[in-house]
Parts: structure tokens; sequence; C-alpha cells
């Protein structure tokens, strides 16, 4: 009797130990979700909200009383809506996680551009939701924005000038040239020049 009171005493020791084990890694794991400087959430499979950790609080400013009333979509872009509805049905088909790149409405009005891949999610072999994992890109991308918008606007100004303007490469072969040079050579030489030959 006494070794099964010994042996039953070892047993439920052992659970406990289990248990607390389990519940301590459990700690782990979602102190290491909240303390993530990336954006984290899981979404129901219809768009609430599941889990949301700080960063996507911080950054996208939205009260946890208004997040129970709104589902993913409400924060997501309209022109993106769709395209993130598209890339969760591929997934939940089976397709496998590819990055991509959407937009979140913060709750002041702010445009969050964000890049990230998503997984299904699964429970009893069921598609439930969606865990997805964010960057922040919006100052990267905003400077890749104004970076072209500069460069289109020069294009604009050296093609439409009365100057002949063009440039050569090391070996003296032409990369670039506006209509002004172009027009300017074809009236000397009856001939258009283009990138890569010399200049006449």
């Amino acid at each position: 009797l006494q070794g099964s009171n010994d042996a039953l005493a070892r047993e439920v020791e052992f659970r406990a130990r289990s248990e607390r084990a389990v519940k301590e890694s459990s700690s782990r794991l979602q102190r290491f979700l909240d303390d993530a400087n990336d954006l984290i959430q899981n979404v129901d499979r219809g768009g609430p909200f599941l889990y949301l950790n700080r960063s996507w609080k911080r950054v996208l400013g939205y009260a946890d009383e208004d997040l129970e009333r709104m589902s993913l979509f409400d924060i997501v872009h309209p022109d993106h809506r769709d395209d993130l509805k598209r890339e969760f049905d591929r997934l939940y088909k089976g397709g496998e996680s590819e990055q991509f790149q959407t937009e979140y409405v913060a709750a002041d009005g702010r445009l969050v551009i964000l890049a990230g891949s998503t997984q299904v999610q699964y429970a009893d072999e069921r598609a439930v939701g969606t865990q997805t994992i964010l960057r922040d890109v919006t100052e990267q991308r905003l400077a890749e924005r104004r970076l072209d918008e500069s460069q289109r606007n020069l294009e604009a100004l050296v093609e439409n000038t009365g100057d002949s303007i063009w440039s050569v490469d090391r070996n003296h072969r032409l990369i670039t040239i506006n209509s002004a040079f172009s027009l300017a050579i074809e009236a000397r030489t009856g001939q258009e020049p283009q990138v890569g030959q010399f200049p006449k």
C-alpha cells in the first residue's frame, strides 16, 4: 500500500512539474511575441482579431475596445482588401506562404505600408485562422516613391528642355540622349542617334 501511495505521489508531482513547465513555456512565448519588433496578428477565418502584439497596437494605434468590434478588413486599405482576401484564400486552399505587401489604415488615418507573410492555423486538422508577421516598411517605400517621382521629374525636365543633353560612358558611347540632342544630330548628319553609338 505504501508503495502505491509513493508511486501516486510521484505521479502527482510529475504532473504538477509538467504543468508548471508548460505554463512557464507558454508565458515565455507570450512575452517573446509581445516584445517582438514585428507586428504579429492572429485572425479568425472570418476576419475578427484573436491576438495582436504590442508592436501591432503601438504602430496602428487602435484601442482594445475598438479592436473588439473590428475585423482585419476594417483596417486594410480598401485598395488592398481584395488582394489580401485572395492571398488568404490561396493559403486556405493549401498554397505555400509567400512574402506580400499590403497597406493598413492606422487609427489616426495614416497609411501604414507593411510587408510580411502569413501561415494558416489549424485546429483538429481544420483551418481556423491565420497568423501573420508584418514589418512596417512605410518610410522605406515612401522614400522609394519619392525617389521614383524625382527621377521621373528629372527625366521630364531633361527631355523637355530646348538644350541638347546627352551623356556617354567611359568608351564615349551614348548612354542617354534627349529629343533636342537627337534632332540636332539628325539635322546635321541625316541620321537619328542611338544609345550605344559614338556621338558624331
